[in-house]
């Protein structure tokens, strides 16, 4: 499919018909028609643009298809251009692409988020029972300074908590 024939059509259907332009900018996508119809009126009025216009045209079956397109003179009379050339081509796939990206950009950071967030959990849930057993652990390699029965809860409580890191 020619996309340059089909925006061509597009807009000398409406000129051939005697159509006024609004119903060509009826069929821009209304984020994009002032601006599309600004530069084209102004291109007509014989001021170059060589800027490239990015927008939506609405297809027969009522869709939105991207279209890219630039125009240049090819020579001008009396400050008017007399004749300009223009390319225009259909970014539809390359917007389905740009939009599949963003959308994998978004779950990846996405992801990202959620890895942080169950690496400082898991980080917290294995250092609170960690201190436990390296402070009780180092308080036991002097137990001359503790009864029995306190070096005997100083080891339980080293189990519990190898316990939990276990569990």
């Amino acid at each position: 499919l020619n996309y340059s024939w089909v925006f061509r059509n597009a807009f000398s259907d409406c000129v051939e018909a005697g159509k006024p332009a609004s119903e060509f900018a009826a069929r821009v996508h209304p984020e994009e028609r002032d601006g599309l119809i600004e530069a084209l009126m102004s291109q007509i009025a014989g001021k170059l643009n060589t800027d490239l216009f990015t927008y939506r045209l609405q297809r027969a079956d009522g869709t939105w298809e991207w279209f890219q397109e630039k125009s240049v003179y090819l020579g001008r009379t009396e400050g008017a251009p007399y004749r300009i050339v223009g390319v225009c081509q259909s970014i539809q796939n390359h917007k389905i692409v740009e939009q599949n990206l963003i959308a994998a950009r978004d779950r990846a950071q996405e992801s990202d988020r959620l890895k942080s967030a169950f690496l400082t959990n898991i980080s917290h849930e294995i250092r609170t029972p960690l201190n436990a057993i390296v402070g009780f652990s180092d308080l036991l390699s002097d137990t001359s300074a503790f009864t029995e029965e306190e070096v005997a809860q100083f080891i339980a409580t080293i189990n519990k908590n190898c316990s939990l890191l276990l569990a």
